[in-house]
């Protein structure tokens, strides 16, 4: 009663149902549930759901400490977005991926991934340093990034970085040194607002 008063005194009440039948399938929630959906789709179900927990700390240690939370179900909303006409356009993935060939290499890259990442240019390491180099390709190019930062014991040793373009086929020897200037103007090109 006192959260649909409250509802009611902001406003909300039209964006809103009362439903005493649902039941969230987790123990420790001790007051009101809810579950959200999209007036437009509302044929995908909930996509955020959640409620009061004032219990759950303290299976952590912390006492007294009431709680309200939500989980949103990121793969059906955007699923939802996406059959709405409505899917988000942004590119969320790395823009260069850092495939090394051996120890050294992973090191010699994760010298540059921070260098990257101050210029603006989303970019991490692959997750396996170990696979070969045509599955650390195959991660880069699924993950959607435009560049793939490769070094072996070559381009240590000669203070290089060979930078393939996965859109356009092509690859190229830059000094380290000059490796974020040669991606930041690569996107330069290609979007002026950086990529």
């Amino acid at each position: 009663k006192d959260v649909v008063e409250a509802i009611d005194a902001m406003g909300l009440s039209r964006f809103t149902a009362l439903d005493l039948t649902i039941a969230r399938g987790l123990d420790y929630y001790t007051g009101t549930v809810f579950e959200t959906i999209l007036d437009d789709l509302a044929s995908v179900g909930s996509v955020m759901s959640g409620g009061r927990y004032d219990s759950l700390l303290e299976m952590f240690g912390v006492k007294d400490v009431p709680a309200v939370g939500i989980s949103i179900g990121v793969d059906r909303l955007l699923t939802a977005l996406a059959e709405l006409g409505n899917e988000p356009q942004v590119h969320c993935g790395p823009v260069a991926v850092c495939c090394p060939m051996g120890r050294e290499a992973t090191m010699f890259l994760l010298g540059t991934l921070p260098l990257l990442r101050a210029a603006g240019v989303r970019s991490e390491m692959v997750p396996e340093t170990t696979w070969r180099m045509k599955k650390q390709l195959q991660f880069a190019s699924r993950s959607g990034a435009r560049f793939a930062l490769i070094a072996g014991d070559s381009e240590v040793s000669e203070g290089t970085i060979t930078l393939k373009d996965l859109k356009e086929g092509t690859q190229t020897q830059v000094p380290s040194k000059d490796v974020v200037n040669a991606v930041t103007k690569a996107l330069d090109l290609e979007d002026p607002g950086g990529g």
